[in-house]
């Protein structure tokens, strides 16, 4: 394997890991950065097969991002809580190797040697989180159109677009919050999300907020 990167701020965690690696991949040099800043001039300056990030580090994920998409270097990210919005995170940025925290020295040295080889590796309450997520993902509807959304939904839709709260969605169209909140619980229904949030950001990514609104202007 050709030379390794570690980025961590705790230096005593880095150099154990270090040591521990260094006796699994024999002559293999190991390089140190104890920061995202450091790593990112490092991987500038010299060239890494794979890089091992802790996930605790500031900056970290936007490191991962960067280094896989801009690079041939395979990214193992460890320390990582039991957190699955912290894991997709991860996972979406580019690494391909995901461990835990509680995960001992020889685990992630384990783990090092399929990231190493370009395969994915992770725990099995990583691949679980993992799995669960893309389940959610898959429960979407299929097909959603502007004209599945009644002509107050849609009113709704643009409100909630512009970051209105129910009260505020109430007051503006005049109706009563106990009804602007029946509507909004139909539009996460209709979409399959759990949250307003959500909500938005599916029609944006569907143009449909922008096809709503056409609609309605000529109705």
């Amino acid at each position: 394997m050709t030379p390794a990167l570690i980025c961590s701020d705790n230096v005593l965690v880095a150099k154990l890991l270090a040591e521990q690696l260094s006796g699994s991949f024999g002559s293999t040099r190991i390089t140190i950065a104890t920061s995202a800043a450091e790593a990112q001039a490092m991987i500038c300056e010299d060239t890494f097969s794979v890089m091992l990030a802790d996930a605790s580090t500031e900056e970290t994920i936007p490191l991962v991002r960067e280094t896989c998409s801009e690079t041939a270097i395979h990214c193992l990210v460890f320390g990582l809580r039991r957190d699955a919005a912290q894991v997709a995170a991860f996972a979406e940025a580019g690494a391909i190797g995901l461990v835990l925290r509680e995960a001992d020295l020889s685990e992630i040295g384990n783990a090092l040697h399929s990231v190493s080889r370009g395969e994915c590796e992770c725990s099995p309450w990583v691949a679980s989180a993992l799995l669960r997520l893309v389940a959610g993902k898959s429960r979407k509807p299929a097909q959603v159109s502007a004209d599945q959304f009644t002509s107050r939904e849609g009113e709704i839709l643009r409100l909630l677009d512009a970051g209105h709260s129910n009260k505020e969605i109430a007051r503006e169209l005049s109706i009563e919050l106990a009804t602007a909140k029946n509507h909004v619980h139909n539009i996460l229904r209709k979409l399959n999300v759990p949250s307003r949030g959500k909500a938005v950001a599916e029609l944006r990514s569907l143009g449909l907020i922008e096809a709503i609104g056409s609609e309605q202007r000529r109705l």
